[in-house]
């Protein structure tokens, strides 16, 4: 760890369409490379559009952690 830089600033922010290109290819690599998920093959950004329709009908938050206009994170 490099504790001579300060990490870059980050922001919690509600995810929009436009994000969730970024989001599949973060949870696409998860899948493919973590042992975190079961699912196989990853899903589609075509699914995970959906799924984002179907939290945010629910009233829950669908959330993304923006780094410099960088998706590095999610949550819902």
């Amino acid at each position: 760890m490099d504790y001579g830089n300060p990490p870059a600033p980050f922001i919690v922010r509600d995810a929009t369409e436009a994000d969730m290109a970024a989001r599949q290819a973060l949870y696409a690599h998860n899948v493919l490379q973590g042992p975190a998920s079961s699912e196989e093959p990853p899903p589609t950004l075509a699914e995970m559009l959906e799924r984002r329709r179907i939290v945010l009908g629910m009233g829950i938050p669908y959330l993304v952690a923006d780094v410099g206009g960088v998706i590095a994170g999610y949550s819902y």
